[in-house]
């Protein structure tokens, strides 16, 4: 080694080589110390790096050994919960169809074992559930036959697992589209579901043990599950990392976290959905990039079978890592991975190499002590270098400093003087480019001030960054800095067009562009100084040479000028359709054509009965015409009877003049009726007519339409009764508007051919989810032989044709309504007495939790009599018990054969002191009600 620095000397002094002067003063010293240091470390470090590595192996066998004793265990937990269950329900022990006892069970075994859920699904549908809350109190979840297994009942428990109130009511899913259920079935022996998130808290990742249950003929009775949260492994994870260096995960072969041991979320949440995270996006870049080089190096992570080791790099610092596969019979497949840092145990190492680079550093200073003077000369210059430099970065060019050397030093000066003249050029170039620029963005601020349009620009932070001249006049403000609540809206007074609110900052345009969409509006309007300006907005984001959003630009016009124009053509429309009336005439022709096209239609259904075929193709092409024709039929016939309205209205016009008007008047209402009749009798043949099902109060719509017909009920001296069952729910779900259709048609034809007497209305609801109607008159009855044809179209009954009222249309489209509502209607009727018509629709009882109304259900029930105050049900058997046994037996028979003379001839004998059950049997009978009075009797009777 002497020799090689003497023969460098030699070199040097012989100008071959040419070296600084600093460099060949300590160059020597510094060599030989680092020479020697630098070899004594790297033997070190190569005999601890050998150390540490079988350090490490064993420490990670260790660890691997330690996670899979506590999965063993963990997972072994539910099976032994499950066999435990299942040995119960063959001895006896436990009773499957017994909920209550059930679920105590379980909330007692939830006491003992750490699990997080606890439950069994019978093939009916039936669940009982017990679940640990995160504040470790245990719930019970039923969903069964007294629940409905519509819904699922959540009742919190006491210290003895009691159920104490229910706190939650929520709707279930089919057990068939649940997989711990029909995996476990399908499979038919015990099995490990997929790790899967709870459907009432998703931020639960949970893996459950699933035990099928089967009887002696091998048919599945239901399947046993226990739940395992799967955040108990991360906290053993976490407590053994306390104690260990490095960091534990588990996967699943697709690559999805199972646990971790240093708190790094294992899900994330996404548009509102829970998501679990991959290894490979685990915010952990250790584990990240582990996961990373593993699929990198098997393509499946499925390929690991047996235990891997290796040693890589990650972010600059050497880890060892170790990966093991772990499975059970029962279907769980995960692979244990143990990363460990190299720098934990390079703690020794790195201190014997700090001492050897602190003497390194002692020699190395020592050393550069004795070449100090000699370099001295060296750096005074340079510092004088030094500061010139600083002068020209404060614009002082020409201070330049000279120095007349031959060496380095030289040279660097004169290497400085230049750069420092080439620094001064390219200022004065970089001078006039800002110069240009400026005036470039002065001359397109003009441009966009000399557009008629309004501009505005907004910068990513939703503060106004520019407004042009047009925008500024039309806002009345120009930019307004220092936006702290950001609602653009408010500052510039921008409303939604025809109302009194702001436009919310998240619906402004420019705030949608700034999310990158392209809009377009014309529902704003902007005020100020009194003034109102509708305004259309065009806004769209603005890119950078990046791709990002930098800025959002809208332009908006006033379209005052614009909107009277539409004005303007609205009224033409006006005045246009004024002119329709002049066809008033030639509509009327038309109506009488469409009359006899339909007797042509009539009778060539009667006469071509054999040729059927072609009758449905012409009553089709009936209907459609009339379909297509109803906007040209009632228009003009909705302005004759508008005017001769106004024109009755007139006081100049003479009592003739008003008749004949009235005359018009009626006569039009009649034909309009007639046309709405027969184009909604069109439509319901053509197809075109649909159910429209909401969820109503039933009681109200009977109500509304007996306030309605009361007047008509009155002026003709008739009753008219409701009478609603108790089983009648408040609220159900059907087509309102056409059974409201119905019952008017059904009632207003009773009350047309009722001359005295009384319309009884009675409401009842099946077993089987029916409404039955029934409307009872007293009138003028129905032949037999019209009974089968009356629901025909444009069929009229002997009565009807005589006192020619109606169009042979209301029973049709009544049928044909209770058809489209899938249900059926009759009649039946005998003539100079009355007739009932009775319709069942199908229903589903509506949202308001199925109230029913309720007349008599109990002996404990208070009955309300008209202008007779309130009595309880039990008080009215009472007054019937003190009546004669023959009289009692006298109101049995009369009801028994429906007569309500009888009845009220039997009231008329009662004593003083029984009006109020005089008055309450008479009310019965009027509505009908035998077969309450029947039941009132045998209650006597008990």
């Amino acid at each position: 080694m002497h020799r090689g620095i003497q023969r460098l000397w030699q070199t040097v002094d012989a100008g071959k080589i040419k070296m600084p002067l600093a460099t060949v003063l300590i160059l020597p010293f510094c060599l030989q110390i680092v020479t020697a240091v630098g070899l004594v470390g790297y033997l070190s470090y190569r005999s601890g790096q050998m150390g540490i590595q079988s350090l490490v192996r064993r420490l990670e066998t260790e660890m691997g050994e330690r996670v899979e004793q506590y999965l063993d265990s963990y997972l072994g937990v539910p099976m032994a919960i499950n066999q435990i269950n299942r040995d119960g329900v063959e001895l006896g022990v436990l009773d499957l169809d017994n909920f209550d006892v059930l679920g105590k069970y379980f909330w007692r075994q939830m006491q003992v074992y750490e699990v997080g859920y606890i439950n069994f699904a019978n093939s009916q549908g039936d669940f009982i559930g017990v679940e640990r809350l995160e504040d470790g109190k245990c719930v019970i979840h039923e969903s069964s036959l007294r629940t409905n297994r519509t819904r699922q009942i959540t009742c919190s428990t006491d210290g003895e697992g009691n159920r104490v109130t229910a706190i939650k009511k929520q709707g279930v899913s089919e057990l068939v589209e649940e997989e711990w259920y029909v995996d476990a079935v399908k499979a038919k022996q015990p099995i490990w579901t997929q790790v899967y998130q709870w459907h009432d808290n998703p931020k639960v990742l949970s893996i459950s043990h699933s035990y099928p249950i089967f009887d002696r003929r091998g048919q599945v009775r239901g399947v046993m599950g226990v739940d395992l949260i799967l955040n108990q492994i991360d906290r053993f994870l976490e407590q053994m990392q306390a104690n260990h260096p490095g960091q534990v995960f588990i996967l699943e072969p697709t690559g999805l976290l199972v646990a971790v041991s240093d708190g790094t979320p294992t899900h994330t949440v996404v548009a509102g959905e829970v998501k679990r995270i991959r290894g490979g996006d685990s915010s952990n870049p250790v584990i990240a990039q582990a996961t990373e080089f593993l699929q990198g190096k098997f393509g499946n992570l499925e390929k690991i079978t047996a235990e891997y080791q290796h040693i890589l790099e990650i972010n600059q610092e050497t880890y060892f890592l170790m990966v093991k596969p772990w499975r059970d019979h029962k279907g769980v497949d995960w692979l244990i991975a143990i990363v460990i840092p190299q720098s934990h145990f390079m703690a020794q190492i790195d201190h014997n190499n700090r001492i050897t680079l602190i003497l390194s550093l002692i020699a190395f200073f020592v050393a550069t002590a004795v070449g100090v003077y000699t370099a001295r000369w060296i750096v005074t210059p340079i510092l004088r270098l030094n500061k010139s430099a600083k002068r020209i970065a404060h614009g002082e060019w020409e201070d330049t400093i000279a120095i007349d050397r031959g060496d380095e030093i030289g040279e660097l000066a004169v290497s400085f003087q230049s750069m420092a003249r080439q620094l001064r050029e390219s200022f004065a170039t970089l001078s006039a480019k800002n110069q240009e620029l400026i005036n470039s963005q002065r001359e397109l601020s003009q441009f966009l001030d000399a557009l008629p349009v309004g501009v505005f620009i907004l910068d990513t932070q939703s503060q106004p960054y520019y407004i042009n001249s047009a925008a500024t006049q039309m806002l009345g403000k120009n930019v307004v800095v220092g936006n702290t609540n950001n609602n653009l809206g408010e500052v510039y007074q921008i409303y939604r067009a025809g109302t009194n609110s702001i436009c919310p900052h998240e619906s402004f345009p420019l705030v949608q562009a700034l999310r990158g969409e392209t809009v377009k509006v014309d529902n704003l309007e902007i005020r100020h100084n009194g003034m109102t300006i509708p305004i259309e907005v065009l806004a769209m984001p603005i890119y950078d040479e990046c791709g990002s959003i930098k800025f959002a630009i809208a332009a908006f016009v006033d379209i005052r000028v614009r909107q009277e124009a539409e004005k303007l053509m609205r009224e033409y429309n006006r005045v246009l359709e004024q002119q329709v009336k002049k066809r008033t005439k030639n509509l009327l022709d038309l109506i009488d054509q469409l009359k006899q096209t339909q007797d042509e239609l009539m009778r060539s259904q009667k006469i071509a009965a054999d040729r059927q075929i072609v009758a449905e193709r012409a009553n089709r092409a009936k209907s459609e015409f009339l379909a297509n024709m109803s906007h040209e039929l009632r228009t003009p016939l909705n302005a004759i009877l508008g005017f001769t309205e106004l024109m009755q209205k007139d006081a100049s016009l003479s009592t003739e003049n008003q008749r004949n008007l009235g005359i018009v008047n009626r006569a039009g209402e009649h034909l309009l009726n007639l046309i709405n009749e027969i184009l909604e009798m069109s439509k319901i043949e053509a197809g075109h007519t649909d159910l429209h099902v909401s969820s109503f109060d039933v009681i109200d719509l009977l109500e509304n339409l007996r306030e309605l017909l009361q007047p008509r009920v009155q002026s003709k001296g008739l009753k008219l009764n409701l009478h609603i069952s108790p089983l009648v729910p408040r609220h159900i779900q059907t087509d309102e508007i056409k059974l409201r259709q119905i019952l008017l048609n059904l009632i207003g034809n009773a009350i047309k051919f009722t001359h005295q007497g009384k319309i009884a209305i009675n409401v009842n609801y099946l077993d089987d989810q029916l409404l039955e109607v029934m409307v009872i008159d007293t009138g003028v009855g129905i032949p037999p032989e019209e009974t089968t044809a009356i629901f025909n179209a444009f069929f009229q009954t002997s009565v009807g044709r005589n006192s020619q009222q109606g169009t042979g249309l209301g029973l049709a489209i009544t049928r044909k309504y209770v058809e489209l509502m899938g249900g059926t209607i009759d009649v039946t009727s005998q003539v100079g007495t009355g007739s009932q018509f009775r319709f069942v629709i199908p229903v589903q009882i509506g949202e308001q939790d199925g109230e029913r109304v309720s007349i008599t259900p109990s002996k404990t029930q208070r009955v309300k009599l008209s202008n007779e105050g309130t009595f309880y049900h039990s008080e009215i058997i009472q007054m019937l018990a003190r009546m004669p046994p023959d009289w009692q037996q006298a109101l049995r028979d009369a009801a028994a054969s429906g007569s309500d003379d009888l009845i009220f001839q039997l009231t008329r004998q009662m004593p003083t002191e029984n009006s109020t059950l005089a008055k309450y049997l008479e009310e019965l009978a009027e509505n009908f009600q035998f077969e309450t009075i029947i039941e009132l009797t045998e209650n006597r009777a008990e």
